[in-house]
């Protein structure tokens, strides 16, 4: 499976019809929801926060910020930038 589409999937998204604002409402509600300041001391948490900070700089490569952030975290996304 390509990165992309394995990106939307993570996000819960189908790549061929969502849209720039479904990825982002995605993201956002499951970062909420995943959040390692809401789930202290649960490390899938944390696991499944990086996933989807890398599904979301996968399904919006165009987002140098994004990029930055995701290197910052590990080395997410190694795309030039």
């Amino acid at each position: 499976m390509h990165p992309a589409h394995q990106a939307y999937r993570t996000l819960g998204l189908d790549a061929r019809t969502a849209s720039l604002d479904d990825v982002k409402a995605a993201y956002r509600t499951a970062l909420l929801h995943n959040h390692p300041d809401r789930n202290v001391g649960d490390e899938r948490a944390a696991a499944r926060t990086r996933e989807l900070i890398e599904a979301r700089i996968e399904a919006l490569p165009g987002d140098r910020r994004l990029l930055r952030y995701g290197r910052m975290l590990g080395g997410l996304a190694q795309q030039a930038v």
